[in-house]
């Protein structure tokens, strides 16, 4: 039953296709032969870049956190967040479309990368005990 479905919707869009003009069909050829292996190479590699660069950033934020720099965190993702803020405005005003705003969050996170990974290869984040000294406090004052 199913074979014959198979054959009967087959045979229709065939001749649907069959039907319309040869230019139509040429340009709709062209299009998708262009068009689909264009957008999935650059969205699929695109994404692919930004999740192995989100990927290092949210390993990074497990490990300071754990460390206790959060007020190094809380600055890095204030001025990643003005970096996304920077990218995003143009968007709706030029009609950039969504590949701006995938690009827009793949700078957020580029840029969360690079603070964090200069912060790790520095001593300042590996703190020895349980507390961190505040910078300016006396000994025994919070």
């Amino acid at each position: 039953m199913l074979r014959i479905w198979r054959a009967t919707v087959n045979t229709r869009n065939g001749l649907a296709f069959a039907i319309r003009s040869e230019q139509a069909v040429r340009e709709e050829i062209f299009a998708l032969a262009l068009a689909v292996p264009l957008a999935w190479l650059v969205g699929a590699t695109a994404m692919r870049r930004f999740e192995l660069v989100a990927a290092v950033a949210f390993v990074l934020d497990g490990v300071l956190i754990g460390a206790g720099d959060l007020r190094f965190l809380a600055w890095a993702m204030a001025f990643s967040a003005g970096a996304l803020v920077v990218t995003t405005l143009p968007i709706l005003p030029l009609s950039l479309g969504i590949g701006w705003v995938w690009a827009a969050l793949g700078v957020l996170m580029a840029t969360r990368c690079v603070f964090l990974l200069v912060r790790y290869r520095g001593d300042e984040w590996a703190v020895v005990g349980a507390t961190r000294a505040v910078r300016g406090a006396r000994a025994g004052v919070a």
